[in-house]
């Protein structure tokens, strides 16, 4: 993920706007080509933790 600052844009490993977001689960979802089971597994995911 890369974010645009003053210099241009620089990798970040986490949103500035949504911190707690885990970008390797959001990632592994947006795979997912049917978008009910994508936003059952996400769902699912972030809550066992």
């Amino acid at each position: 993920m890369y974010s645009l600052g003053a210099d241009g844009y620089a990798e970040v490993d986490r949103s500035f706007v949504l911190p707690e977001l885990d970008i390797v689960i959001l990632a592994m979802c947006i795979n997912i080509e049917n978008h009910l089971q994508a936003m059952r597994e996400f769902k699912q995911t972030i809550q066992s933790f």
